[in-house]
């Protein structure tokens, strides 16, 4: 069963990944104090847009999806 859970969440990010990108949008630059590595604030909302998307359903991690 466990192995079946990710596989499913390994084809569900290659075929949902370009949606899911995007955690910080080019007003946040900031966030990025040497222009790639963002700040822990900003890891932090990146976690939570990345969460709400990933877990919401549809998504690739989505609780109530029984495929």
């Amino acid at each position: 069963m466990g192995i079946n859970i990710v596989s499913r969440a390994a084809f569900r990010l290659r075929t949902f990944g370009p949606a899911v990108h995007g955690f910080l949008g080019p007003d946040e630059a900031a966030d990025l104090p040497d222009g790639l590595h963002p700040t822990a604030t900003a890891y932090r909302r990146m976690g939570m847009r990345f969460a709400a998307r990933a877990f919401a359903n549809g998504g690739p991690f989505s609780p109530n999806d029984q495929a």
